[in-house]
């Protein structure tokens, strides 16, 4: 019943001792029955027919299994004494009973005693004060420099993303963008990201450059948020988790250094396309580079080592990527002190390739549905999201894309995102940046109602947002989930069944008896019993099956005492033995 009802004890082992005796002394009992069945099949037989001489020893070695693959019970198959459904009976009931008091102690300890790590499920409603999570939440557009707040120093010194490829990482860090943020009173939330092996473009010549990728996933400030002010009040165990359903950021960046010996102005800039294995061409070097001047027509010299990323929309079609050119500057450029507006008026076969390191990434950013939970255990809080998906090399069919704007935007716009972008090969950070910046999203405050039943209505009408809460919380306790429970369980009910039939018969027919249930008496009446004179030598062992293959049975002599009677001897004793009757005293 507690299996079955999936009963929850607490998070502590305190009853798990106790329960142990009271498990073992169960197992003793339904031991006791079981070989209390046995015995009186047996004895039933040997009153009012005959039984092989092995299947005596089954009534004293009925809590051995060993006895099944023995002498003994292998006379009992052989016999000629049983026929018809006697043998069936003998041949099929002693295996399931034997193997029952095998089975019956570990069975009842496995259902008897609480087990580990078992969920305790229970859910709950609250109220948030926007009535669309997708659109008021987590907006499909996102750009401009109060939604794009970074903090590249505390970025630098929270994080440090391996560049491993082909493992999906984890960091945790109580990391916020925003300094009006309290960091003392976030809750750390798990980053997963995985850096791919190199990519040989797919249309791949020698003076095309390999292609390193990356994502990222984390859980946002307002997810976490939800959970910690929807769970600190719910009466959390030693191990607690809640999760709800909702949207995680997910960041894809493919990058490429594009820079060659033969870079000139005129040279074609490659960027990935969305497949990330294969190259578009969207402008020239020139072209891209002109976009750094002032737009508003006055002359300002750019110097080249102070050079900002270039960001655009991706040319390819029905794409919402963003491609960002980065142009680092090398100190062993020749063109020292000269500025971006004089680069650009050279010819377009000048060389450029001693001045910068050239790199192109392609960025795809989604909001992907995710079950975020937040972890109560062992007094500390972690708010994490599930593994990426597809390994990170693709996201769920229902992700809505994010069209980033990140032009003209803190940080992003600026030389110092060269700090933490040294080459194609930090992708990592790139994610990382990326995923942390729209982890913040949305900024502001926003009130979160417990809901109940009565007030559910009224929250709807007000124009709030029902999300559902799913509290799980893991202790000891009881369910049918595990295979060795079910087991368990059939083990039991068969123990059930045959009691039942066992007791049925007894009260139909009124017979019961508590006599030759010990070895002891079986050697005592077989004491005041007459030497059958064809036995041969028995004295230290039994050397052949034939001898256990002989019928015996009880019968009562005509000074009205019992004996064991072979069946061959009762015709030699016919006159002087006779059936047992019942309600009589020997």
């Amino acid at each position: 019943m507690l299996n079955a009802s999936g009963k929850f004890s607490d998070s502590n082992s305190s009853s798990t001792t106790a329960l142990q005796f009271v498990a073992k002394l169960h197992e003793l009992l339904m031991q006791t029955s079981i070989t209390e069945i046995l015995i009186c099949i047996i004895r039933m037989h040997l009153v009012h027919h005959y039984v092989p001489l092995g299947a005596l020893k089954a009534s004293v070695q009925a809590t051995h299994i060993s006895y099944l693959w023995s002498l003994d019970f292998m006379s009992i198959i052989t016999s000629r004494v049983l026929r018809g459904w006697r043998k069936v009976l003998f041949a099929v009931m002693i295996p399931i009973l034997i193997v029952l008091t095998a089975l019956v102690g570990p069975s009842s300890a496995i259902l008897m005693i609480p087990r580990s790590r078992v969920p305790s499920y229970a859910t709950y409603n609250s109220a948030m004060s926007s009535s669309s999570i997708l659109i008021e939440v987590f907006s499909s557009h996102v750009g401009g420099a109060n939604s794009t707040l970074f903090d590249e120093m505390r970025f630098q010194n929270t994080y440090s993303l391996s560049k491993s490829a082909d493992l999906e990482m984890t960091t945790l860090e109580a990391y916020t963008n925003n300094n009006s943020l309290h960091i003392q009173k976030l809750i750390p939330r798990v980053m997963r990201y995985k850096r791919f092996k190199d990519v040989v473009p797919a249309d791949y010549d020698s003076s095309m450059p390999f292609i390193v990728s990356a994502t990222a996933a984390m859980p946002t400030q307002w997810s976490a948020r939800f959970l910690y002010e929807n769970t600190r009040n719910l009466g959390q165990s030693s191990e607690t988790t809640a999760t709800i359903d909702v949207f995680r950021p997910v960041v894809m960046a493919s990058c490429a250094l594009v820079l060659s010996k033969n870079l000139r102005l005129d040279s074609p800039l490659k960027y990935i396309k969305d497949d990330k294995v294969s190259f578009g061409t969207a402008s020239t070097v020139r072209e891209t580079l002109s976009l750094l001047l002032p737009r508003n027509g006055s002359v300002n010299d750019l110097d080249l080592s102070n050079l900002s990323p270039i960001w655009s929309m991706s040319p390819e079609k029905g794409s919402s990527s963003l491609v960002g050119a980065f142009f680092r500057y090398l100190e062993r450029c020749p063109l020292k002190q000269q500025s971006l507006l004089g680069l650009l008026q050279k010819g377009d076969k000048a060389p450029i390739f001693e001045c910068f390191a050239v790199w192109t990434c392609t960025i795809s950013a989604f909001w992907e549905p995710s079950k975020d939970e937040i972890v109560f255990k062992d007094g500390t809080t972690t708010v994490r999201t599930p593994a990426l998906t597809a390994g990170g090399s693709e996201v769920s069919e229902d992700a809505q894309p994010i069209t980033l704007d990140l032009t003209g935007t803190t940080w992003f716009g600026e030389p110092s995102i060269f700090k933490l972008l040294q080459s194609a090969d930090d992708v990592t950070n790139l994610v990382g940046v990326l995923v942390t910046v729209l982890s913040e999203l949305p900024q502001g405050t926003r009130s979160f109602r417990n809901v109940t039943e009565t007030s559910e209505n009224i929250f709807k009408v007000l124009g709030f947002s029902i999300i559902p809460l799913k509290m799980t919380s893991y202790g000891y306790g009881y369910n049918l989930a595990p295979m060795s429970v079910r087991l368990s369980l059939a083990v039991i009910g068969a123990y059930c069944v045959i009691t039942i039939l066992y007791m049925s018969y007894i009260l139909m027919t009124g017979l019961t008896s508590t006599a030759w249930d010990s070895a002891a008496e079986l050697v005592l009446l077989a004491l005041q019993s007459k030497r059958p004179g064809h036995l041969g030598h028995t004295s230290v062992g039994i050397s052949s099956m034939k001898t256990l293959q002989e019928g015996i049975g009880i019968r009562a002599n005509d000074e009205n005492e019992l004996e064991l009677v072979l069946a061959k001897n009762e015709g030699e004793c016919e006159g002087e033995l006779r059936m047992i009757t019942h309600n009589q005293v020997y």
